[in-house]
């Protein structure tokens, strides 16, 4: 399937396909009910919401266990590894881990996954570097990047309001960073890499979720991701000590948590209803930062912030109103592939 199909490919099949794919989509969704928990919609968006402070959580343990002498590979990897045991349970009945390799799309899930691998690399260095409210709101600028590639490879039209919005997204990002004013290190930069690549592997989630394996989505960036990095930090590998590796394993498993809460919450939720749930990161991010690292943002900082999260809603919105957002929530987080 090429990148350059339309948006309007990947929100519904081709006419000549539309009943069979709807008809394997209710028999598949039958069959993870019996796997996956459902539950009522207050408690689904609760559990989304808990979701995201998990992540936030795990970020913040990122940022204390890496911020000693151990490499970013070497935390992109221990995380990784944590990770896998929650999210091994959300593996659809009719899947199998074993058969994740069989791809449906190759070159596009391995796209996925290698743009998974830059994005936690990049990602896991600018929370050691940066105030995690800073890192969020660069992280945040994935909706304008996911904007742009749609139109340079999905050929979307894009109207002017979106566009407006995303505006006023950048004018926050730049009022939180202030260039001229602050110094801007590698971990900025790092920081837009990980929006950048986390918009790829979106974008090519949105070609192919319908059409693609669970198991081969996931599985297949978890492989790519320990093989990257176990090789990456092997160059002056050193064993952390015990309780860097234990905020390591906690931020890994708060992680994979973080995404099987996720599958539970979207087996009743659609996905537009928690995908603006994410900008709840901002305010854990600046939380955090107070509580535990002394990371306290000026009035300034927190209006560039506001104006961010609000963007990034409008888009969500509009984003919704054209059918853009696939049913299920599992891969919305790209950040970390």
């Amino acid at each position: 399937m090429a990148l350059s199909m339309s948006v309007g490919a990947f929100a519904g099949l081709a006419t000549t396909n539309r009943k069979t794919a709807t008809a394997n989509r209710v028999t598949k969704n039958q069959t993870d009910s019996k796997r996956i928990l459902r539950l009522p919609v207050t408690r689904a968006l609760l559990m989304a919401c808990a979701a995201f402070a998990f992540y936030a959580a795990g970020d913040a343990l990122i940022k204390a266990g890496g911020s000693g002498d151990i490499s970013v590979f070497a935390v992109a990897f221990f995380v990784t590894i944590f990770s896998v045991l929650p999210v091994a349970y959300t593996r659809p009945a009719h899947e199998s881990w074993a058969q994740m390799m069989q791809m449906n799309h190759p070159w596009l899930t391995q796209l996925r996954a290698l743009a998974g691998v830059g994005a936690g690399i990049f990602g896991f260095y600018a929370f050691t570097k940066l105030p995690l409210a800073e890192a969020y709101t660069l992280f945040f600028l994935m909706p304008f990047f996911v904007t742009i590639l749609s139109v340079i490879f999905l050929k979307e039209r894009v109207g002017w309001r979106r566009w407006s919005a995303l505006m006023v997204g950048m004018i926050g990002v730049l009022i939180v960073i202030r260039p001229g004013f602050r110094e801007i290190t590698p971990a900025h930069f790092a920081a837009v890499g990980a929006g950048l690549c986390g918009a790829i592997a979106l974008v090519v989630v949105r070609q192919i979720s319908t059409s693609e394996k669970r198991t081969s989505l996931m599985g297949v960036s978890i492989v790519y991701a320990l093989i990257a990095n176990g090789i990456l930090m092997l160059a002056g590998f050193q064993w952390p000590d015990l309780s860097t590796l234990a905020m390591l394993a906690s931020a890994g498993v708060l992680h994979g948590s973080a995404s099987l809460m996720l599958m539970i919450a979207s087996q009743t939720v659609p996905a537009n209803r928690i995908a603006p749930l994410q900008y709840s990161q901002l305010m854990w991010g600046v939380a955090l930062g107070v509580l535990f690292f002394n990371e306290w943002l000026d009035a300034i900082a927190l209006m560039g912030l506001t104006l961010v999260a609000l963007a990034g809603l409008a888009t969500f919105i509009r984003e919704d109103a054209r059918g853009f957002w696939p049913k299920n929530f599992q891969n919305i987080r790209n950040r970390f592939g």
